[in-house]
Order: structure tokens, then sequence, then C-alpha cells
């Protein structure tokens, strides 16, 4: 039972490592994802989703799985808050260009950089000290 529980963690954290860097690589458009492997993303997702209605024992419940998604989803509202505030609010400062050029560069590398990861940090922690 208790190897069945590590593997099946193992597993949780394969998905939302594999979840978070495709939000990442879509937001910050490092590759581009077709639209048919989107879908294909999209729908395995949902049918992952589908299963935990179930609520077997081996398996997060639901509320849990849904909440974990609901953190991956942060990183996509945190882009677009550096991308429309952020990133206006600090080329509005009346500031050197260079503080300017300097300040752009720091919120965009914790924004759009660090932040997802902790992010997986934070999913990792919950998956690992759950006990399903």
């Amino acid at each position: 039972m208790q190897n069945n529980l590590m593997v099946i963690k193992s597993l949780y954290l394969l998905i939302f490592g594999i979840l978070n860097i495709l939000i990442y690589i879509k937001l910050n458009k490092k590759v581009d994802i077709t639209p048919q492997l989107f879908r294909r993303i999209i729908f395995t997702f949902l049918l992952i989703t589908f299963i935990h209605l179930f609520n077997l024992s081996l398996l997060l419940s639901i509320k849990y799985w849904l909440i974990l998604l609901l953190v991956s989803s942060f990183q996509i509202i945190v882009h677009f808050f550096y991308r429309y505030k952020i990133s206006g609010d600090v080329r509005d400062l009346d500031a050197p260009q260079w503080f300017k050029e300097f300040g752009l560069k720091f919120f965009r590398i914790f924004f759009l950089n660090i932040f997802p990861l902790m992010i997986y940090a934070t999913q990792s922690s919950f998956i690992i000290n759950q006990t399903a």
C-alpha cells in the first residue's frame, strides 16, 4: 500500500510538473503548441478530473484535485497581471531610464520565471504531505 501511494504521488508530481511547464511555454511563447495538441491536453485533464469524481481510495479527492488545478491557473493570472499592470506602472515611473529597465527586468524574472517555480513547489508540498 505504501509503495502504491508513493507511485501515485510521483504521478501527481509529474502531471502538475508537465501542466505548469505547458502553461509556462504557452504564456511565454517558448515553443508553439499546436491547437490539436492543446485540445488533447485539455481533454486529458478533463478525463483525469472525471476519474477523480469517483473518489477512488488511492487518488486525491476531487476537492484537492480542483484546488491544485486552480493553483496552476494562478500562473496565468500573474502573467497577465505582470504584462498589463506591473510593466505599465514601471514604465510610467518618474525615474531614470536605467531604473525603469532594471525594474522591468527584476519584475519579469520574478513574475514570469520564479513565480511558476513557487507554484510548483507549493503543489509539490501539498501532494507529498497529502495522505490521499
